[in-house]
């Protein structure tokens, strides 16, 4: 096999009528560890004479066995000129002399072989049982072969080491270049957290770990990975008169409420439903699982199937809550306000009921039904104290509390912003005199606390309740664009506390998290995106939306679209990583960047 992949060392030519010369010559080189090739074949044709010729050329050394029948043969001759085609200092020839005459009486056109050392062999029948086995000869044959042997390891070796040599000196300079490469990346990275820009610290640590694979890199990828938030953006294509007013979720995917001028449409995986097709008011829009309720004015309608659903109710409802089968719609008409309960996705009516003392202004709201004590709440301002109303049963009489306000006198009610349990409420009051005319105000109040009523900044713009859990009473947005965090203190303290965590910042909103013991904002500047959990900085991205104009997320908070003036990105909460692998650098932008 070696043989045929990179030819002989020795071609032994002869005649036909010297076959025993050439078999004992070819067990003597075999025995040597040479490779050997000897013609056994009879055939005298022009294809056969073109494939010995070409072992010929395939090897190293011809070993010609001179005697008067080779003499007057054209397939040895043959085979000597084709040996002699090749450059002079790689001519091999070995002649073996079996007869006396020669070299001395060589024909003209074999007289190239007297020019080479050749080996005079007597062609006697003793001689030739013993050529098989003789040492002296085989070593006084091959001399020159073995020279050239020589000569082609010492070159192999010193091929080796000069090999060896460019192996380290290349590692060497490769192990450099890689490690120079790497510590690029990872020095981008830690610049990029520094600025709160994980998702780029995330492709470049993925880079420099694809580099060198070491243990703290890959603590940094786990770092920089964790701190995803948001991932797989979505353009939404929304035109300048429409503007999402709720997103809501189905196994998994999301359901985009859009309202425009004239109707209000369903997006979903890319297509869009009409809803209602004449809307021209935005409307009262709540979502839970699958199920979605919208009213437009008197429209009432509903989506839980295939098909949306509608009924035209006898008013305008002012308020409305989903809970799991049901949906909750309050009509203010004076004094005499009603809650009606409707079977949902059929909008099937179950119940309408007066509710008791509900006053005509101040801000009036639901609270979730399950596990809570309040169903129903109004607070409005009367005799310069904060009047604080809570049905446990709309069909009874409520609660009341009178909450006094410190060195001020609450003459209207312009908002109110309940916490997710409705212990919390945050009141905007205006403290209005006849003969001077001041900026509105925002307390915090705790009707069952023993300091019910706390003050904090003026001029709010918006303002997100948090669990009490984060520390933090809220977060809200000043009208000098600053986000702070208004934070939580015990009873006894008296002084309140507040923390600045960002500046031009023009819209803000409270994320839904998982279990809501932590609150997460996003914020909006006319570029970023800036997360926060609780009041730490998490991570920061690329709004692509322009001039902000609002944040809508999903109930459950695993989606978040952001609406500006350039375009609408619809955002997917991030899953956590399986730590399996690190991803290529790719792949981490493919699920970041919005293309």
């Amino acid at each position: 096999m070696l043989s045929r992949l990179f030819g002989y060392d020795v071609f032994v030519s002869y005649s036909s009528r010297d076959r025993p010369w050439a078999i004992a010559i070819e067990d003597l080189l075999t025995r040597g560890r040479y490779r050997v090739f000897r013609d056994d074949s009879q055939l005298k044709t022009g294809d056969h004479l073109d494939r010995l010729l070409n072992d010929v050329h395939r090897s190293t050394m011809l070993m010609v066995l001179v005697s008067e029948n080779s003499m007057v043969s054209d397939w040895v001759f043959s085979e000597l000129q084709a040996h002699l085609e090749r450059p002079r200092d790689k001519w091999r020839v070995a002649p073996i002399f079996l007869d006396p005459r020669y070299p001395r009486e060589l024909p003209e056109h074999f007289k190239t072989l007297g020019d080479f050392h050749g080996v005079m062999l007597p062609a006697t029948e003793e001689r030739l049982a013993l050529v098989a086995n003789d040492g002296e000869l085989l070593a006084d044959l091959t001399s020159d072969f073995r020279a050239l042997r020589r000569r082609a390891v010492q070159w192999l070796l010193a091929g080796a080491v000069a090999l060896i040599v460019a192996g380290i000196i290349g590692s060497l300079l490769w192990r450099n270049q890689r490690n120079t490469e790497r510590d690029v990346w990872l020095k981008r990275a830690d610049l990029e957290k520094a600025a709160a820009r994980h998702d780029l610290a995330e492709a470049d640590l993925a880079r420099a770990w694809r580099l060198d694979s070491l243990p703290s890199t890959l603590a940094a990828y786990q770092e920089a990975r964790v701190r995803r938030a948001l991932e797989h953006p979505v353009l939404l294509k929304i035109s300048h008169e429409e503007g999402v007013v709720a997103v809501g979720e189905q196994d998994g995917k999301p359901l985009v409420l859009i309202h425009s001028n004239a109707a209000l449409y369903l997006w979903s995986e890319g297509n869009r439903t009409t809803l209602d097709p004449t809307c021209p008011s935005e409307p009262i829009v709540a979502t839970k699982g699958g199920t979605i309720v919208w009213a437009c004015g008197a429209k009432f309608g509903s989506l839980g199937g295939k098909e949306p659903v509608g009924v035209t109710l006898p008013a305008a409802p002012a308020l409305m809550q989903l809970a799991e089968q049901h949906a909750m719609l309050l009509f203010r008409e004076g004094l005499a306000s009603q809650v009606g309960v409707f079977q949902t996705p059929a909008l099937h009516p179950m119940s309408i009921d007066l509710v008791k003392d509900l006053p005509a202004g101040g801000g009036v709201g639901f609270c979730p039904v399950a596990g809570t004590k309040t169903l129903l709440w109004s607070f409005h301002a009367e005799d310069g104290n904060i009047v604080a109303r809570r049905w446990t049963d709309i069909r009874a009489s409520p609660k009341i509390d009178r909450l006094a306000i410190p060195g001020a006198r609450a003459v209207w009610i312009s908002r109110v912003i309940p916490a997710r349990d409705c212990e919390r409420f945050f009141i905007e009051y205006g403290p209005f005199t006849l003969e001077k005319q001041t900026k509105f105000e925002m307390v915090r109040i705790r009707p069952d606390s023993p300091r019910p009523v706390d003050g904090f900044d003026s001029g709010i713009e918006q303002l997100a309740p948090a669990p009490d859990t984060s520390g933090i009473e809220a977060i809200y947005l000043t009208g000098s664009k600053e986000l702070r965090s208004f934070l939580l203190t015990s009873p006894v303290v008296l002084t309140t506390r507040v923390r600045t965590l960002a500046s031009d910042i023009q819209r803000f909103m409270a994320w839904p998290s998982g279990d809501g013991r932590e609150i997460w904002t996003l914020a909006l500047d006319r570029e970023l995106l800036t997360i926060y959990r609780n009041q730490e900085l998490w991570t920061r991205l690329p709004s692509g939306i322009g001039e902000p104009v609002r944040i809508v997320p999903s109930t459950g908070g695993n989606w978040v679209v952001l609406e500006g003036e350039s375009g609408s990105v619809l955002w997917r909460r991030a899953r956590p990583w399986d730590g399996a692998s690190v991803p290529a650098a790719s792949v981490i932008e493919a699920e970041t960047v919005l293309r």
